[in-house]
């Protein structure tokens, strides 16, 4: 019996989390094949899903149609829960200036003599989500977007609660502690607040004094003349700053950790990937680590909800109209496998284009800091491939989660190849 049909034969309650199951398996590829064969437009009493690439992109080129109203509940003013509005062009605009892309030599060199330090030190094993896929973000925070002498095992919490809250709180996220989730959130961005008012005021103090500071991002806010005209008052650095955590670190290691358990578990394309690994232009590796991600990605859709009515498939034996007020699943997960968009979809090909998949989103919401992750996730994940006999000891262990909280890797003594 196809998916559908057994959808179709099964109890209206039930129905959902069956669908839910199949859309978050390990290998969701043929159902999401018979999705857009069959029912592109899949309508549920919980949300819509969105099969084929040019619906989904459909749903995400058009933000006031389908906004991102269901962030506000965690993100509250952030523009990331805002929607074509003049905060929103404004902090997107000096954020993306102060994330300067001629930094991402400088970025990409810092993350691997970080991860190499962290190896060394290691001697022959890791359990490498603690020791690499969150450390090394942490360590850029603190170091590139200057959250000077902060904790680091707070600044891990802080990111984690944010982005359960942010994006696995949801009615579809079946089996979330959905108030306790929103608890920590809240109690983890008081804690956040208080430290970056006390450090914004503490360089401030230093600016003031004369003292020079490390160029990282809250300096360069600080010390802008692009913010001061435009009207970035310290509430907005403060709140933009607390974006950038939020974003950086867990989301990083979850597509790090998920890059190096999937290619270490396939040994042809583990010995391809090494390969790539030893050449001094990073651009093929990169491609192997992206196509992987493509195969193993963080999430298999997106979110949002309809401020009117739409008809998607116009025309088409499928058309379906959802009213205002739908929640509305774009499912990407689908989309980057879809054969009326991408020749050989279901071939691993290191050379296929970036935005073949949707790892940073698109269109108006696209991650702000994408291009850091472009650098950085690449090259933790090359640092360790790099590692003689690397292998895998035990998988990743999400111990009921959606992110990856530990993942055990080996390799034979020496250094890196």
């Amino acid at each position: 019996m196809s998916y559908l049909d057994r959808l179709d034969a099964t109890p209206e309650a039930e129905r959902f989390p069956l669908l839910w199951g199949w859309v978050n398996s390990e290998d969701p590829r043929p159902f999401f094949a018979e999705l857009r064969a069959r029912r592109p437009v899949l309508a549920t009493p919980v949300g819509t899903l969105v099969a084929r690439f040019d619906d989904v992109i459909e749903v995400l080129r058009l933000p006031t149609v389908f906004t991102v109203q269901p962030y506000v509940h965690a993100l509250n003013v952030y523009m990331l829960a805002q929607d074509e509005t003049p905060d929103h062009a404004l902090d997107k605009s000096v954020m993306t200036a102060m994330l300067d892309r001629r930094d991402l030599p400088r970025v990409r060199a810092f993350v691997a003599a970080e991860t190499d330090k962290v190896l060394d030190g290691a001697g022959e094993r890791i359990e490498a989500v603690s020791g690499i896929t969150r450390h090394i973000p942490v360590r850029l925070v603190q170091e590139y977007f200057g959250f000077a002498g902060s904790d680091a095992a707070r600044l891990q919490e802080w990111s984690y609660w944010a982005q359960m809250d942010g994006f696995h709180n949801y009615p579809w996220d079946l089996g979330a502690d959905h108030d306790r989730i929103h608890a920590e959130a809240q109690r983890s961005l008081t804690e956040m607040k208080d430290y970056l008012a006390g450090l914004l005021r503490e360089r401030a103090a230093a600016l003031r004094a004369g003292k020079s500071l490390p160029d990282d991002i809250v300096a360069r806010l600080l010390q802008s003349r692009i913010a001061g005209p435009v009207g970035f008052p310290p509430e907005k650095l403060l709140l933009n700053v607390g974006g950038l955590l939020i974003g950086a670190v867990e989301t990083t290691s979850q597509a790090a950790a998920q890059v190096i358990e999937w290619l270490l578990r396939r040994p042809p394309r583990l010995a391809a990937a090494v390969a790539a690994a030893q050449l001094a232009d990073p651009k093929l590796f990169d491609g192997h680590v992206w196509e992987a991600l493509r195969f193993a990605p963080m999430s298999n859709y997106l979110f949002r909800k309809s401020a009117a009515a739409h008809v998607f498939g116009r025309g088409q034996a499928w058309e379906t109209e959802i009213p205002a007020g739908t929640h509305v699943l774009p499912l990407i997960g689908s989309a980057s496998f879809d054969e009326a968009r991408f020749a050989n979809p279901d071939a691993f090909d290191p050379m296929r284009p970036i935005h073949s998949a949707f790892h940073f989103g698109w269109g108006h919401h696209a991650c702000l800091g994408g291009h850091i992750a472009e650098v950085l996730i690449p090259e933790m994940v090359r640092r360790v491939l790099l590692r003689p006999g690397i292998r895998l000891e035990t998988p990743i262990d999400r111990r009921g989660g959606p992110f990856p909280e530990s993942l055990g890797i080996a390799w034979a003594s020496g250094g890196a190849v």
